[in-house]
C-alpha cells in the first residue's frame, strides 16, 4: 500500500503533464482508436478500468490502439490539441473518458464527420459522436446491501466523493438504500473532494472520516487512497471502478465494477461491419455478461449470508422485481419524494439532486 501511495502521489505531481503510451499495434487497420485519459492507468482504479476495456478490445478484435495519459478535463485546449494529433496519425475512433471531455469532443465531431466519437458519461451526442455509461447505482445498491449487514446496527459508513453533480448523486443514495436495506438506522456521511484525481486530497478526506468514527468506507473518486485510509485502521472497505481486493485483500468487503471492455468491441465491430450508429448507451444488470457494471465476489471475511444476498439482489434487478428508487421514499430532509407505489422514472434518475433519507454531508 505504501507503494502505491508513493506512485499516486507522483501522479499528482504530474497531473496536467501529458503522456502518450506506445501505440499497440496488430493485423487490422481499419479501425484505429485512440484513448484519452484524465489520468494514469496505474491509478489503480478509474482509469485503471478503462485501460482494462482497452485491453480487453485488443485482445478480441486485434485493433491497433493508442492512449494519451493524464489530460485535466478542465483543459479543453490541451483536449482538443491531442484528439487533433491521434487524428493526424490516422486514430479514426475517438473514445474521451471522463466527464468533462464532452463539450469539447462535440465540437470536435461536428469538424471530422469520418472519424467516430465515443464519451463516457456525458450526455452529449451527434450523428457521428455517441456516449456511454451504466447503471452504476444498481451496483452501488448491492454493495450498500452487503455493508449495511457487516456494520453494527446503527452504524457509519464513509463515502468520500468527488462532485455534488447526479452521477455521484444517485450512486450515493443507492449505496445508502442499499445499506438500510439490512441496517435501518445505518448512516452514510459523505465527505466531498471536489477533485476527480488528487490522491493526496483523497487520502485527507479518508483520514478525516476515520476519525470520525466510521466502520466503513467507500468512494467515488479515481484511486483508493481513502478507502486505504479506512482499512488501515481496521474497517472495511467497499471499492469502486476496479475489484478492489487487489491491493486491499480480504479487507476489501466488495466492490462496484465498471465492465466497458464488452461495450468497446461491439461498438468496434459494428464501425468494422458498417453498422454503427451513434447512440447514448446507458446499461444495467439486465444486459448479463456484457453489462457495464457488476459486482465482485465478497470477502471471504464477510459475515454468513453476504455472498447469498448479494446474487439475490442482482438477480432481483437483472429480472426488473427490484426497483431501487421506489416510494415510498423520503430526502434527508424528511420531505416525501415517491409514495407507495412510485417508481422513479429513468430520466429522473439521471438527473437526481438530491440525498436520501439517512445521507449526511460533512461540513
Amino acid at each position: 500500500m505504501k507503494k502505491l501511495l508513493i506512485a499516486l502521489l507522483g501522479f499528482t505531481l504530474l497531473f496536467g503533464t501529458v503522456a502518450c503510451d506506445k501505440e499497440e499495434k496488430s493485423t487490422s487497420s481499419d479501425v484505429k482508436v485512440g484513448f484519452i485519459y484524465i489520468g494514469d492507468p496505474a491509478d489503480g482504479g478509474f482509469t485503471k478500468m478503462h485501460d482494462e476495456g482497452r485491453k480487453y478490445l485488443v485482445e478480441k478484435l486485434g485493433v491497433n490502439t493508442a492512449t494519451v495519459f493524464n489530460v485535466d478535463d478542465t483543459d479543453a485546449q490541451t483536449f482538443d490539441t491531442k484528439v487533433r494529433e491521434l487524428i493526424d496519425q490516422g486514430y479514426n475512433v475517438i473514445i474521451a473518458c471522463s466527464y468533462g471531455f464532452g463539450q469539447p469532443q462535440f465540437t470536435l465531431a461536428k469538424e471530422f464527420p469520418d472519424v467516430k466519437f465515443l464519451h463516457f458519461s456525458g450526455d452529449f451526442t451527434n450523428d457521428n459522436m455517441g456516449n456511454f455509461f451504466g447503471k452504476m447505482y444498481e451496483a452501488r445498491y448491492v454493495a450498500g446491501a452487503v455493508t449495511g449487514m457487516n456494520i453494527p446496527e446503527g452504524g457509519t459508513v464513509g463515502y468520500v466523493a468527488a462532485f455534488p453533480i447526479p452521477e455521484v448523486i444517485r450512486a450515493i443514495n443507492a449505496f445508502t438504500l442499499g445499506v438500510r436495506s439490512t441496517n435501518p438506522s445505518a448512516k452514510v456521511i459523505v465527505r466531498w473532494t471536489n477533485t476527480w484525481f488528487d490522491p493526496a486530497v483523497e487520502k485527507q478526506a479518508g483520514e478525516a472520516l476515520v476519525k470520525q468514527g466510521i466502520d466503513a468506507m467507500t468512494i467515488h473518486q479515481d484511486t483508493p487512497l481513502a478507502i486505504m485510509a479506512a482499512t488501515d485502521e481496521g474497517k472495511w472497505g467497499i471499492g469502486y471502478h476496479t475489484d478492489m481486493s487487489d491491493p486491499l485483500g480480504d479487507a476489501c468487503l466488495i466492490s462496484a465494477v465498471w465492465n466497458l471492455g464488452p461495450y468497446y468491441v461491439d461498438q468496434v465491430k459494428a464501425i468494422q461491419d458498417g453498422t454503427w450508429k451513434a447512440e447514448a448507451v446507458w446499461g444495467g444488470f439486465e444486459d448479463g455478461e456484457k453489462n457495464m457494471v457488476l459486482v465482485s465476489k465478497v470477502s471471504p471475511k464477510a459475515v454468513a449470508g453476504s455472498q447469498e444476498k448479494a446474487d439475490e439482489l442482482v438477480s432481483s434487478i437483472s429480472k426488473g422485481e427490484l426497483k431501487i428508487f421506489a416510494g415510498p421514499l423520503k430526502d434527508n430532509k424528511g420531505e416525501v419524494k415517491l409514495t407507495e407505489g412510485q417508481v422513479m422514472a429513468p430520466e429522473d434518475i439521471w438527473v437526481m439532486m438530491w440525498f436520501v433519507e439517512g445521507v449526511i454531508v460533512a461540513d
